[in-house]
C-alpha cells in the first residue's frame, strides 16, 4: 500500500486538496481501507475522538524496518499508556526541571561551537549541526547519568537516515533493489548492535537499587509552554528508562519485558526525541532570518530578561556532560556573568519569562509541524458533527491543515507570532503541534526546555541569516517535516 502522500507528491498537497475540495470531514480510500480525515478543530474536539489511543498498524508500517513489527508506534492504547508512564518518569516536567543544569552544559557547548563558526565566518547546516547535540540531551534525560561516551553519532544518524528512507521506499515501490537490501541490512544490524550495547552499559552501571526508589516516583501533570517559575516535585536525580523497563512488567504478556522490547522502546523514544526538536529549531532560525523585525523582538526580550553576556562565552567546563555531540568542542573563552548562571545558562526563572521567544517558536511549529499528521482508531460510534463514524473506523487528523485552517487563523500561511499573544485566544484543537489525546508526545517538556535553552543562549550572542536562495528551503515529508537540502546559515556575534 502506498503512502497517502505518493499520489500528490507531498502529504500536505494531499489533504490541502481533500479538504478544499471536500470539506472537513472526507472518507476516502487508502488502498484496501476505508479511513475518514478531521480538519475541523471543533469537530475534533468530539469527546469519542479524543478518548481514541489506538493507531492504524498499516499507516506506520515504514517503521517495521527501523523498530521491527511490533513497535511502539502500533501498539493499543493500554500498553502504550504503561510505558508511557514510564518514560514519564525520564522526560515529564519533573525530571526536565532536574536536568536543567546538565541539558544547559550541553546546549553550553553546542552555542560555543557556533560562536565558533561565528567568528571564523563559516556557515551552519542547521538540522545535521544540531542533531549530535538533540540526540545527546535525548540520551541525558532517557538513559541517565551514565550516558556511554563513544556514540557514533555521525553514523547513528546514517544508519537512522537510511533504515527510514528504505521503510517509505518499500511502501511507495513494494520492494529494494538487491543492492539496498544488502545495504539496509548492514545499517540495520549496526544500529541493534549499537543500541544492544548502549543499553547494556546503562544496565551495568545503574545501582542494583535504582529501580525500586524510581517505583515511587509521583508523576507530575502535562507539560505546558508557560512553565511555572517553582521548581516541579522532586523526581530521583538518576532516573533512567532502562530501569525502569527492567522493573516492569509488559501488559501484553504479563511477564517482564524482553530484551528485544526494551531496545525497541529505547531506540524508538530517543530517535523521537532528537529529530524532532531539531527539526523545530530549524524551521524557528529560518522564520527569523525571513522576518527581520520578529528576530529583533526575540533579541530585544532576551537582553532584557538575560543580563549583559557581553564577551560570555559557552564553553563547556572540565565537569560537562558534553561527550556524545562532534560539535560539542570548546567554545569561546570569556569571562561569565553571575547573572546568567554557570557557563551563562538561563536560569529556569528566566527561562520562564521568555514570552516573545516562545510565541516565536509557536509559530513556528504552526507552520511547520515536525508530526504532518496522526492517526487513531474510533473505540465506538461516534457522531463528528453530522457524520456518523463506525466503531473500528481510521481517523486521520491532518495536523498541518487545522493548524493553517482561515477560520482559526486569519492569513494563515504569514508568519505571526503575536497570534499567541496574551489576549488571542484560539481553539484548543487549532494548534495541536504534540498531537491530541492519551497518545501525545510524552516528550514535550523536554523538547520545549531543549527549545529554549539553544534558542535564548544563541540568539543572545548572535544574529542568524539566511546563507541559502529561499527556493532552496524545501520541505519533505519524511514522516517528519523536513528541510530536504537542510537550512544554512550565516552567524554573526551581536
Amino acid at each position: 500500500m502506498q503512502p497517502i502522500w505518493v499520489s500528490r507528491g507531498s502529504l500536505k498537497a494531499y489533504f490541502e486538496l481533500l479538504h478544499s475540495t471536500h470539506g472537513p470531514v472526507v472518507q476516502f480510500q487508502l488502498g484496501s481501507e476505508t479511513v475518514v480525515s478531521v480538519a475541523d478543530p471543533a469537530l475534533l474536539h468530539t469527546p469519542a475522538l479524543l478518548r481514541a489511543a489506538d493507531r492504524p498498524h498499516y499507516l506506520f508500517a515504514f517503521l517495521e524496518e527501523l523498530l521491527g513489527k511490533d513497535n511502539l508506534q502500533t501498539w493499543d492504547g493500554a500498553r502504550s499508556k504503561s510505558v508511557r508512564l514510564l518514560l514519564h518518569k525520564c522526560v515529564g516536567p519533573a525530571h526536565v526541571s532536574q536536568l536543567h543544569d546538565r541539558l544547559g552544559k550541553i546546549t553550553a557547548a553546542q552555542v560555543g561551537a557556533w560562536q565558533e563558526a561565528a567568528t571564523t565566518g563559516r556557515r551552519v547546516p542547521v538540522q545535521a549541526s544540531l542533531l549530535p547535540w538533540a540526540l545527546e540531551t535525548a540520551m541525558a534525560a532517557i538513559l541517565g547519568e551514565n550516558l556511554p561516551s563513544d556514540v557514533d553519532v555521525p553514523r547513528f544518524g546514517t544508519a537512522y537516515d537510511f533504515i527510514m528512507e528504505a521503510g517509505i521506499g518499500k511502501m511507495q515501490t513494494g520492494a529494494l533493489s538487491e543492492a539496498q537490501q544488502a545495504q539496509l541490512a548492514q545499517h540495520q544490524a549496526w544500529l541493534q548492535e549499537t543500541m544492544a550495547a548502549l543499553i547494556q552499559q546503562v544496565r551495568t552501571a545503574a545501582s542494583a537499587g535504582s529501580a525500586d526508589a524510581l517505583d515511587a516516583t509521583a508523576l507530575a501533570g502535562g507539560a505546558t509552554p508557560a512553565e511555572s517559575t517553582a521548581d516541579h516535585a522532586a523526581a530521583p536525580a538518576d532516573v533512567n528508562f532502562v530501569s525502569l523497563l527492567l522493573a516492569a512488567t509488559d501488559p501484553a504478556t504479563g511477564a517482564a519485558y524482553d530484551a528485544a522490547t526494551i531496545q525497541m522502546l529505547v531506540t524508538g523514544y530517543i530517535i523521537a526525541a532528537y529529530h524532532t526538536t531539531v527539526i523545530t529549531i530549524a524551521w524557528t532560525l529560518y522564520y527569523l532570518t525571513q522576518h527581520p523585525d520578529a528576530q529583533a523582538a526575540v533579541c530585544a526580550e532576551l537582553d532584557s530578561v538575560l543580563p549583559s553576556n557581553a564577551d560570555s562565552g559557552s564553553q563547556a567546563s572540565a565537569g560537562s556532560q558534553a561527550k556524545v555531540g562532534s560539535q560539542a568542542g570548546s567554545g569561546n573563552s570569556g569571562t561569565l556573568r553571575k547573572e546568567l548562571g554557570p557557563l551563562g545558562i538561563p536560569s529556569r526563572e528566566q527561562l520562564s519569562r521568555l514570552p516573545v521567544l516562545t510565541r516565536t517558536i509557536q509559530e513556528a511549529m504552526r507552520l511547520r509541524p515536525a508530526g504532518s499528521f496522526a492517526a487513531r482508531i474510533l473505540h465506538e460510534d461516534t457522531h463528528v458533527g453530522p457524520h456518523l463514524l463506525p466503531a473500528g473506523c481510521t481517523v486521520l487528523i491532518p495536523i498541518l491543515v487545522v493548524q493553517r485552517d482561515p477560520a482559526h487563523w486569519p492569513a494563515p500561511d504569514a508568519f505571526r507570532p503575536e497570534r499567541f499573544s496574551e489576549g488571542h485566544e484560539h481553539h484548543p484543537q487549532a494548534f495541536i503541534p504534540f498531537g491530541v489525546g492519551p497518545r501525545v508526545c510524552p516528550g514535550e517538556a523536554l523538547a520545549w526546555r531543549d527549545m529554549r535553552l539553544f534558542l535564548s543562549m544563541t540568539l543572545r550572542r548572535l544574529s542568524v541569516r539566511l546563507a541559502m536562495p529561499v527556493a532552496e528551503v524545501v520541505p519533505v515529508e519524511r514522516f517528519v517535516t523536513w528541510a530536504a537540502n537542510d537550512i544554512w546559515l550565516e552567524l554573526h556575534p551581536r
